[in-house]
């Protein structure tokens, strides 16, 4: 379509791919149907990712096309989360105009200030995929209909060197813990990967997790979704909410410490994020997105205090059955849950946020990352 703009335009051939959300207008404006095609902002976002794409003339137009249709599809995935409010911890237990008996008990929960250190650990298996992969990564899953067969593997927890065939117990080889402690200082977030730590102080510090090759990437995308998520939106929109320029928005800008209060209930306190994997590196067996699901699964339970049960009903719940589980725990992060641990549970129930709401939130954790990433590794 843009080469028949070009030929039929001259103008269009002096275009530049920053020019693209121009040239997307003017099909617009020539076009009856131009509206109701660029309707959604996901539509338009993908449309002038590929038009960026299609105006690239030179290698240094081919690399600012590439970034502009990065900045696109990133933000048309991310913006749910950032204009739709909270879907995570005590912050996303608010009224509703549908509210039922038990979204009001939760309502209740949630004003309440809770005391003492409090620590849940999600655990998950891990996902071979058989066929389909990639099929259900953004844009192409966005456009089309993916199609994807995997299967959910546990590993052996010890090994047996009596028995060729190993002989440990099973274990879900993917963890994360998340506990709100006084007695770390307030507005503290400290991640705890690979035996490696990182103390965050500030929101900004937060919010910087574009980079893949951070080591902890992963896990600031997924506190700042679950925590901040208004502030993830690329480019000048989270600028000017930081900042406060907008005035508009102005009064949504705070400090780390601030949201951490709204998300965990307990004032003057700081969060830690630590996570275990055992499995190698660069595997392929989804650890990247299921590490994530599990993170921001073990924040949501800290910050309600309650027990996620995201089949629990609804036209968007998959009717499926949870491979994840999780557990109140003490501070041993290499700690398993044990079977008797996860039957005993006794905390209230949360059904929301619904599956196919975790699934997307992963897809744009991975997309705040710059890594891509698709939903079958999630739902794995």
């Amino acid at each position: 379509a843009v080469q028949s703009w070009r030929e039929r335009a001259p103008p269009l051939r002096a275009l530049r791919p920053k020019d693209a959300r121009r040239v997307c207008e003017l099909a617009d404006a020539s076009s009856k149907r131009g509206g109701e095609c660029g309707s959604s902002f996901l539509a338009r976002q993908l449309r002038v990712a590929r038009v960026a794409l299609a105006l690239a003339n030179s290698p240094g137009d081919a690399k600012h096309a590439e970034l502009v249709s990065k900045i696109c599809l990133r933000n048309a995935v991310v913006a749910p989360f950032a204009r739709g409010g909270a879907l995570f911890g005590r912050q996303a237990m608010r009224p509703t105009t549908t509210t039922t008996q038990n979204q009001t008990e939760n309502q209740k929960h949630a004003q309440k200030n809770f005391a003492g250190a409090y620590s849940v650990r999600a655990e998950y298996p891990a996902r071979l995929n058989l066929a389909g992969g990639w099929t259900d990564t953004p844009p192409y899953a966005l456009e089309r209909v993916g199609a994807v067969l995997h299967v959910a593997v546990l590993v052996e927890e010890t090994l047996s060197t009596a028995s060729g065939s190993g002989g440990g117990k099973l274990k879900r080889p993917i963890a994360a813990t998340a506990r709100v402690d006084p007695a770390l200082p307030r507005g503290t977030l400290r991640l705890v990967t690979d035996d490696t730590t990182e103390t965050i102080m500030d929101i900004r510090e937060m919010l910087t997790h574009d980079d893949p090759t951070h080591h902890f990437a992963l896990l600031r995308a997924c506190a700042s979704l679950a925590i901040a998520p208004q502030y993830v939106l690329s480019g000048k929109d989270k600028e000017e909410l930081l900042s406060g320029k907008d005035k508009d928005k102005a009064t949504n800008q705070k400090t780390l410490a601030e949201v951490l209060d709204a998300f965990t209930g307990v004032p003057n306190a700081g969060v830690e994020i630590a996570t275990r994997v055992d499995l190698p590196r660069g595997s392929g067996l989804g650890t990247s997105s299921i590490l994530a699901l599990a993170i921001l699964h073990a924040l949501h339970e800290m910050g309600t205090r309650m027990r996620w049960t995201p089949n629990g009903g609804g036209e968007e719940t998959l009717n499926t059955q949870w491979a994840g589980r999780s557990a109140v725990v003490g501070g041993d992060a290499d700690a398993v849950i044990t079977e008797s641990a996860h039957t005993r549970e006794t905390r209230a129930a949360i059904a929301t946020p619904s599956s196919r709401h975790a699934f997307n939130a992963v897809l744009a954790v991975e997309q705040m990352m710059g890594t891509g990433g698709g939903g079958q590794d999630a739902i794995g």
